[in-house]
C-alpha cells in the first residue's frame, strides 16, 4: 500500500503590526460596486450552509496578484463601502466578504483564523503582510493564529 502524499498546511503568518481601519477613508471606485455585489452574492450563498465549511469552500480565482500596496488601498475602499452593504455578521462574515471583494479585484490577502484559550473564543481577520485590513491590532494580540486561507 502506497502512502498518499499530503500537502502540508500553510503556516499562519505573524500577527499584524498595523491596521488600516483608523486611517482616513478612501472613497470606493465605481468599479468596486461589481466586486462588492458579487461578493455579497457569494456570502449570501454561503450563509445558507452550516458552519465554517461553506465559507471556506467559496470559489476563489486562480489568477490573483500579491500586490501589497494595491491590496491595502482596496481594503481601505472596502472599509468605506462596508456601511452601505446590506450584511449582518461578525468577523467570519465580514472577513469572507472582504476576501471575496479582493478576489473580485484580482488581489490576494491572507484570511487568518485564531483562537484564545481562556476563555475559549475564536476570531478571524484579513491581513496582507503585517497590515490588518478589517480589525484592530490591539484586539488581535489576544489570539494565536492557527490557520490561514
Amino acid at each position: 500500500m502506497s502512502a498518499t502524499p499530503t500537502v502540508p498546511p500553510i503556516p499562519p503568518p505573524a500577527l499584524p503590526t498595523r491596521t488600516i481601519i483608523h486611517e482616513p477613508l478612501r472613497g470606493p471606485l465605481w468599479s468596486d460596486a461589481a466586486s462588492a455585489l458579487a461578493a455579497l452574492w457569494h456570502i449570501h450563498s454561503a450563509r445558507r450552509g452550516h458552519g465554517l465549511r461553506p465559507y471556506l469552500d467559496l470559489p476563489s480565482p486562480t489568477a490573483v496578484q500579491a500586490d501589497v500596496s494595491r491590496t491595502i488601498v482596496a481594503g481601505g475602499r472596502f472599509w468605506s463601502l462596508l456601511p452601505y452593504l446590506p450584511v449582518e455578521g461578525e468577523c467570519l462574515v465580514r472577513s469572507a466578504l472582504l476576501m471575496r471583494f479582493l478576489h473580485g479585484l484580482g488581489l490576494k490577502a491572507d484570511w487568518v483564523f485564531g483562537v484564545r484559550l481562556n476563555p475559549f473564543t475564536a476570531h478571524c481577520w484579513v491581513q496582507v503582510d503585517g497590515v490588518c485590513l478589517n480589525d484592530d491590532v490591539e484586539r488581535l494580540v489576544a489570539y494565536t493564529p492557527i490557520m490561514v486561507r
